[in-house]
């Protein structure tokens, strides 16, 4: 197994939290894309027709990065197996939704947070690192 699953899985799990972000905004009433829009506007028709747009190129996009996020999944697993592309996949989705988690919604991270995102860092490392053997079975079908 080479490591050139890596940039895969880690596509794969910035995509899948980039479209949570977009679905959020896209199906949320509370966010600072809808709020910011009507709060300086006169004219409520056209504020709600910004509204309503800006939110369904959300939707777009959320579809769009949830196709490009299950395309770089699969390349990552074909790469590496399934349990390396996924748990650092899972790892990467974890990073990143706690960065935007954090910029875009103040966020706050505890100490049990912290001790958990660790424990997921370390399990990414260790599970990248398994190196699994073809059985004699296996090597003849390839043959």
């Amino acid at each position: 197994m080479t490591s050139s699953f890596v940039p895969f899985s880690l596509l794969s799990g910035a995509f899948g939290a980039l479209a949570s972000c977009l679905a959020k905004f896209a199906f949320s009433t509370d966010t600072f894309l809808t709020t910011s829009i009507l709060e300086g506007c006169n004219d409520k028709q056209y504020c709600y027709l910004l509204v309503y747009s800006a939110r369904g190129l959300c939707f777009v996009g959320t579809l769009a990065l949830n196709i490009f996020m299950v395309g770089s999944f699969l390349e990552g697993m074909e790469e590496s197996g399934s349990i390396a592309g996924t748990a650092m996949s899972t790892a990467a989705n974890f990073v990143v939704s706690s960065a935007l988690g954090f910029l875009l919604w103040e966020e706050e991270f505890s100490r049990t947070w912290l001790m958990g995102f660790l424990c997921v860092v370390v399990g990414t490392i260790l599970l990248s690192t398994v190196h699994v053997e073809e059985t004699p079975a296996e090597k003849e079908k390839e043959e």
